[in-house]
């Protein structure tokens, strides 16, 4: 259930959520800066779109609880993630294929050429940009897990663990 409600919650974005190292938000870098009211309003949507379509299978304290601030901070937080994951993951592609094209464009060249093609010697990649967004991914990564960790706390059932199972 919490991964299908975060599927759908991933197509909204997240105004001014900077993260906990105080970095922007991957949302804020790429110039979002929306009505946060309009982001709720998507959300609470598709929570509800998805709770209908899983009306039969659910329980009413989990519909409940997908009503809660926790919920939506747990599904901003899970969209926050995978948007710095996916500005990773395209950083990372650009990098490889702009590493292609170079070497591409050098197999063709003679070796006396090569050296003084300055754009075939240096891709233009920036070696702290990488760790920048690693960083930022596992800093979304752990705001999740610490979320994740609250809900855990509680609303899971220590006493009676077959009751977490039907949550």
């Amino acid at each position: 259930s919490f991964s299908q409600l975060a599927v759908m919650a991933a197509e909204q974005r997240r105004p001014n959520s900077s993260g906990s190292n105080g970095s922007p938000s991957a949302w804020e870098q790429r110039g979002g800066r929306g009505n946060g009211t309009h982001v709720d309003a998507n959300l609470s949507r598709n929570k509800g779109m998805v709770l209908s379509a899983l009306s039969n299978k659910v329980t009413s304290k989990f519909k409940a609880f997908c009503k809660t601030e926790l919920m939506d901070r747990f599904l901003h937080s899970c969209i926050e993630y995978f948007a710095a994951f996916f500005d990773l993951q395209q950083y990372l592609s650009e990098v490889a294929e702009e590493a292609s094209r170079s070497e591409s464009i050098k197999a063709g060249w003679p070796r006396d050429v090569d050296e003084t093609r300055p754009h075939a010697v240096g891709l233009g990649v920036q070696p702290g940009r990488v760790v920048e967004l690693e960083e930022l991914a596992g800093a979304r990564l752990r705001d999740v897990a610490a979320l994740y960790a609250a809900i855990l706390v509680q609303h899971s059932n220590y006493a009676n663990t077959q009751q977490d199972r039907v949550f």
